[in-house]
C-alpha cells in the first residue's frame, strides 16, 4: 500500500491497476495490484472502503447522479445520450446500473460502455455533460431543467476515485448494488478496465465568439429593439447568445463583484430569456411576436443544420 498517488505511479507494474483505499478515520491511500489479485486479497472483505482510481486515459462514461429520483433522471437522460453516442458511431451501448441507497439519500453510479472506449479521458466526460446540459438549454425541452442540481460534473477530473459496486464510504455502509458482486460482474462495471479499444472521437464543442458584423441583419434588429448594449455575441446550436454591457443584475437590482447579464435569443422557440452568470437559476424568459418567430423558423429551415 502507498500513502500518495506519486508512489503508487512510481511503483506500478505491468498488468496492475492503481486502487484507491479508505482508512476507517477517512483517510486514503493506494494499492497497486492487478484486478485478480485486488479482487481476491480486497474485495472478499466485509468492509469494502474501495474505489477505482480513474486515471488520464480512454475510459467508458460514467456518471453520478447523487440525490433526488436517480431512475427517474437516468430515465430521462439515457436517450439523450444514447443519441449523442450515435452520432459519434458507438451504437450498441451497455449500460451497468449500480445504486446506494439509505433512508435519506439516493445515490446512482452509472457506466456506458460501447465497442470503443466513450471517452478519450476523464475530462472529456465534463466537456461532453456540459454540451448535452446546453442542448437541453437552447432547446428549451425542459426535459432535463431540475436534474444538473442531481448530476455530479465534479468527477470529471484526472485521478477521480469512483466507488465501485460492492463498495461503500467509511461509516456509511451504503454500498453500491444492483447486479450480484461476482469478480465478472464487478469488473464489467469498471470505468477503466484493462482493455484494448478503439476511442470515440469526440469533438470539442464550445461557443466561440464571432464577430457582431457576423450575426444577421434581421438579429441584430431584433437585439436592438430590446434597447441594450451588446459587448459579445456567441453562436451556439439553434440559438444566439449576447452578453450585455451593462453589470446591473435585474433580479436583484444591483451590480455583482464579478459577472456579466446576457440574453439568449432562441431560434427554435421564438424567444429571448434574460440570464445573469451569478444567479444561475433564474431567468426571465419573453416570448416574441408571432411574425418574428416565423422569420427565425423560416431561417432554422433555410440556414442551420444540427450539427455536432
Amino acid at each position: 500500500m502507498y500513502r500518495t498517488l506519486r508512489d503508487a505511479e512510481a511503483a506500478l507494474k505491468p498488468g496492475e491497476k492503481i486502487w484507491g483505499g479508505y482508512y476507517p478515520s477517512g483517510a486514503y491511500y493506494f494499492i497497486n495490484a492487478t484486478p485478480v489479485v485486488f479482487w481476491r486479497d480486497f474485495m472478499m472483505k466485509r468492509e469494502r472502503l474501495f474505489c477505482e482510481v480513474i486515471r488520464p486515459s480512454p475510459c467508458h462514461m460514467y456518471l453520478d447522479i447523487d440525490g433526488g429520483d436517480p431512475p427517474a433522471i437516468w430515465k430521462r437522460l439515457k436517450p439523450v445520450l444514447e443519441m449523442v453516442y450515435k452520432e459519434f458511431g458507438n451504437d450498441t451501448l451497455q449500460c451497468v446500473e449500480m445504486h446506494a441507497d439509505s433512508d435519506t439519500k439516493k445515490s446512482s453510479h452509472i457506466i456506458m460502455k460501447g465497442e470503443k472506449w466513450c471517452l478519450p479521458s476523464p475530462q472529456a466526460g465534463l466537456d461532453l455533460m456540459k454540451t448535452v446540459h446546453r442542448m437541453s438549454e437552447e432547446m428549451d425541452s425542459g426535459i432535463l431543467d431540475d436534474d444538473w442540481d442531481y448530476i455530479d460534473l465534479r468527477i470529471y477530473t484526472r485521478n477521480r476515485q469512483f466507488r465501485m459496486l460492492g463498495c461503500s464510504k467509511p461509516g456509511q455502509n451504503r454500498p453500491f448494488v444492483g447486479i450480484p458482486l461476482t469478480y465478472d460482474n464487478w469488473y464489467a462495471s469498471l470505468v477503466q478496465p484493462l482493455e484494448d479499444r478503439d476511442t470515440v472521437h469526440l469533438p470539442t464543442i464550445k461557443s466561440t465568439p464571432v464577430m457582431q458584423t457576423n450575426v444577421p441583419a434581421f438579429l441584430q434588429d431584433v437585439v436592438m429593439s430590446l434597447n441594450i448594449k451588446p459587448v459579445r455575441v456567441y453562436n451556439p446550436i439553434f440559438s444566439w447568445i449576447w452578453i450585455i454591457h451593462h453589470r446591473g443584475c435585474p433580479f436583484v437590482n444591483r451590480v455583482h463583484r464579478h459577472n456579466n447579464n446576457y440574453i439568449v435569443i432562441s431560434l427554435e422557440n421564438g424567444t429571448v430569456t434574460y440570464k445573469c452568470h451569478h444567479c444561475q437559476n433564474r431567468k426571465k424568459t419573453v416570448h416574441l411576436p408571432t411574425a418574428i418567430k416565423e422569420r427565425f423558423r423560416k431561417m432554422l429551415h433555410s440556414n442551420m443544420t444540427f450539427t455536432f
